[in-house]
């Protein structure tokens, strides 16, 4: 694989939630949003990353229901992510930087669907149609070196420093504690897994927690057979503890504590990525408890004692466009909307491009047209201070 420079990265390139799946069109379990599987796909093609050093897919780059096709459908997304960041290259920018873009994508191998300047983030839909040991050794790629402490159990947390190393990006990874993706067998047509082994340090940690705050998601969980209102009851701020959410571990939160040491000791500014956000949303009816990761108040507390140099984090998960500013530390928490809603009629992108700044603030763009998402945005926290 070329080797890929991320300081040089600048301007990075985000898509959510895409959920491609070769599928007719459905709709969520509460019949609150139309999901258009196929045409998603068709929305990734229109996007263009062209101007972009590098792009971050956060999670759910195909849907649940792609579980007999998940290859044929997962190349055919990263095709088209490919597509996107090497078309329309101005030809007065046609410089040795471009040229390395386009020997990256000519470069790559059938059985290869890993990319030096794609970053990865886990979804819940990934989990659903495979292993973590498959997705880790075929598709994901951290665009760097990661030996974080999870990495046994096939995590994909890590970071990276960009623009001129005045940046920290920090992936996380929302499923390391979960009842997802520990299973040993890649699903296909011929093989469905659904639950991971019930001896897996992960899944059993994952069943604790849950039998501690909502019993009946074990239940749903070691009886898919049976039709369970697991929210039933359940206080709103205990909703997040259902099968489609996870936590980051208590592993994972001492690793973020110590990158986030770092890049104070380094004077970078910082930006968290996640597929499960970590903030709440008043606004919404529910407050967005059921789409938040379990141990998101540890997540955010850790955060608050980086105030001076966190600036954003980015998750996906909501397939609704969202702007949360946490009003005690001053961070931003953007949900960055998904293909997946997009209509066939709309004929349009739906993505997002981030240009770092060197003043700690973050140039947040999305394209013409684009009517799911702010064209032109400044992401800052008043608090930052370096």
């Amino acid at each position: 694989m070329a080797s890929f420079d991320n300081s040089t990265i600048r301007k990075l390139g985000v898509i959510a939630d895409i959920q491609y799946a070769d599928v007719e069109d459905g709709s969520d379990f509460a019949k609150t949003e139309t999901r258009y599987y196929r045409n998603a796909l068709d929305v990734s093609r229109r996007t263009d990353f062209s101007s972009c050093h590098a792009i971050i897919q956060l999670g759910d780059i195909i849907d649940g229901k792609a579980v007999d096709h998940t290859e044929t459908a997962t190349k055919r997304v990263i095709d088209a992510l490919d597509a996107g960041f090497t078309s329309s290259i101005p030809p007065e920018n046609n410089n040795d930087e471009d040229k390395r873009k386009q020997d990256d994508v000519a470069s790559r191998t059938t059985n290869n669907l890993k990319r030096p300047y794609r970053f990865d983030i886990v979804g819940n839909h990934e989990l659903y149609c495979g292993s973590r040991s498959w997705w880790r050794e075929n598709v994901w790629h951290h665009g760097a070196d990661t030996n974080t402490p999870d990495a046994a159990h096939g995590s994909l947390y890590y970071s990276c420093e960009v623009a001129d190393r005045k940046w920290r990006l920090i992936m996380l990874d929302s499923y390391v504690v979960s009842s997802l993706g520990y299973g040993d067998v890649h699903k296909t047509s011929t093989t469905n897994e659904i639950n991971s082994p019930p001896t897996h340090p992960k899944l059993l940690e994952a069943k604790e927690l849950l039998r501690r705050e909502n019993p009946m998601m074990v239940e749903a969980l070691e009886h898919p057979e049976k039709k369970i209102d697991y929210f039933k009851g359940v206080p709103l701020e205990k909703q997040r503890f259902c099968l489609y959410n996870g936590a980051f571990g208590a592993t994972q939160l001492q690793w973020l504590e110590a990158e986030l040491g770092k890049a104070r000791e380094n004077q970078q500014f910082v930006v968290v990525f996640t597929h499960v956000p970590i903030m709440h949303n008043p606004d919404r009816k529910d407050g967005g408890w059921r789409t938040l990761a379990w141990d998101s108040d540890r997540a955010r507390q850790i955060l608050a004692g980086f105030k001076q140099i966190v600036v954003a984090v980015y998750g996906g998960h909501r397939h609704r466009y969202q702007h949360l500013p946490d009003e005690a530390t001053g961070i931003q928490h953007v949900v960055v909307a998904s293909p997946m809603l997009q209509t066939p009629a709309d004929d349009m992108q739906c993505s997002l491009v981030l240009e770092f700044r060197d003043n700690g603030r973050i140039t947040q763009t999305a394209p013409a047209g684009c009517t799911s998402m702010p064209a032109s945005l400044e992401i800052a926290n008043p608090h930052v201070s370096l």
